[in-house]
């Protein structure tokens, strides 16, 4: 799977021959592997982005790096909203989870199964309830990320940016690292600050994860400010992707995925500041 995805990443497209030393710099970072690392994307409001991002880091790691990558889309798009993880990825049809969940707790589970639970069509392997399971509860979560301990090196998870989904908690205490995701314009400070105010106050008990931010830019032209107190990707948003076509992308967006790659598979970054 990855050598096809290498392959279709690499298709000629006139932005590729831009950026070469940067994207070269940036795949000598990512460390060998994830290590059973388990990411999860948060944006403040539908639209922020996530799924994009998901979707990129996905197709990076699974193309130009040997970890074993699985995405779980628990933020279903609603009636009208853009194109969800699972779409970006190519992935048609239902999402076929229950056939992981059905290993029983504590068996191993074989490689055919995730390959046979994810959604098919997707370039890389996204797990998600068929429409009639309804809403994706705290304890599916938790058993998928049980069956994928010893199968995924890198697990992603695109999440509701409603902090009323129950999901939401458990995405919060299950996951090694959040990122908060955010476009990159002159209110990304108030807005990172609200969603820090936002996590705060989400009840529960105390949560160990690492913190980093995604600042997406949607324009060539971003303001300057950057977090200073945590670790932080800047990642182009790709029309290409969204339109369907991976293998079009610009090499500035696989370059802020292999960026991400880094700061999540490895807890002490030293390009940016610790959480």
């Amino acid at each position: 799977m990855s050598v096809q995805i290498r392959q279709l990443l690499a298709s000629a497209s006139p932005a590729l021959a831009m950026g070469v030393g940067s994207f070269r710099r940036a795949g000598a970072l990512v460390p060998a592997g994830a290590r059973g690392r388990t990411v999860a994307l948060i944006g403040r409001q539908p639209g922020s982005g996530t799924s994009t991002v998901a979707a990129v880091m996905a197709l990076a790691a699974a193309g130009y790096t040997g970890n074993r990558v699985v995405v779980i889309e628990t933020n279903t798009p609603g009636p009208g909203a853009g194109r969800g993880v699972t779409q970006l990825l190519g992935g048609t049809g239902d999402g076929r989870l229950p056939a992981l969940l059905a290993v029983p707790d504590g068996e191993a589970v074989a490689r055919r199964r995730i390959r046979a639970a994810a959604t098919p069509g997707a370039a890389v392997p996204v797990l998600a309830l068929p429409p009639e399971a309804g809403g994706f509860a705290p304890q599916v979560l938790e058993r998928t990320l049980a069956r994928l301990r010893h199968r995924a090196d890198l697990t992603i998870v695109d999440t509701p940016s409603d902090r009323g989904e129950p999901v939401f908690h458990a995405v919060l205490h299950l996951v090694d690292h959040v990122l908060l995701v955010l476009p990159a314009d002159a209110e990304a400070p108030e807005r990172l600050a609200a969603m820090r105010r936002w996590l705060a106050a989400t009840p529960g008990r105390p949560r160990q994860h690492d913190l980093s931010v995604v600042l997406v830019a949607r324009k060539s032209l971003v303001p300057s400010w950057r977090p200073q107190d945590l670790r932080w990707v800047l990642l182009r948003r790709d029309r290409a992707l969204r339109d369907g076509r991976p293998g079009r992308m610009s090499r500035a967006s696989l370059t802020g995925a292999l960026d991400l790659l880094t700061t999540v598979s490895d807890p002490v970054s030293r390009s940016n500041p610790p959480a």
